[in-house]
């Protein structure tokens, strides 16, 4: 909302307007909700694996069964979890149910594949200790919109999917 003010009946007065981005974080925010239950009952079956391919000049990176880019928030290295809030609203975290042991993972795959609790009823899988995300502005597969996005403390990096270590885990080049 925003505050302005206007004249009214020859007298000054402060009128509140809604922010006309507003629609649009609702929008996203019901966008994400609705991706996080998506993917919750979609990755904890085994017909759900991460995978290496291609995308946006990127090669090698780690996607979701329905090759959409995935990402990592440098500051949340070691499953801390940084990403809250507001912050869920672009970045949807990749969520299992709570009761999901184990994520397959595709050819070329090589890192290792953890979790970190979200709630009573999900987990969100984690690469080299960093929780994985996707990102809003990747309307579809193959797109890397949130590659390098410098927001909510860090700066957000594809994942290569070939790293075994959490220092080589975010993609940092173009």
């Amino acid at each position: 909302m925003l505050t302005e003010p206007h004249e009214a009946n020859g007298t000054s007065q402060t009128r509140t307007r809604p922010h006309r981005w507003s629609g649009w974080a609702a929008l996203l925010a019901v966008l994400a909700s609705v991706t996080m239950v998506t993917v919750a009952s979609a990755s904890s079956g085994p017909s759900a694996p991460l995978e290496k391919s291609s995308a946006g000049g990127f090669p090698g990176i780690l996607v979701s069964s329905n090759h959409r880019s995935l990402y990592v928030l440098n500051v949340e290295k070691g499953g801390h979890i940084h990403c809250r809030a507001a912050c869920l609203t672009f970045w949807p975290p990749f969520l299992v149910n709570s009761s999901v042991t184990s994520v397959k993972i595709g050819n070329g795959v090589k890192g290792k594949i953890g979790f970190v609790k979200r709630s009573a009823n999900t987990k969100q899988v984690t690469f080299n200790g960093f929780p994985v995300y996707w990102f809003s502005g990747d309307s579809g597969a193959g797109q890397v919109n949130g590659q390098a996005v410098r927001a909510d403390g860090g700066t957000w990096g594809l994942v290569h999917a070939g790293s075994t270590s959490a220092a080589t885990t975010r993609v940092t080049g173009p």
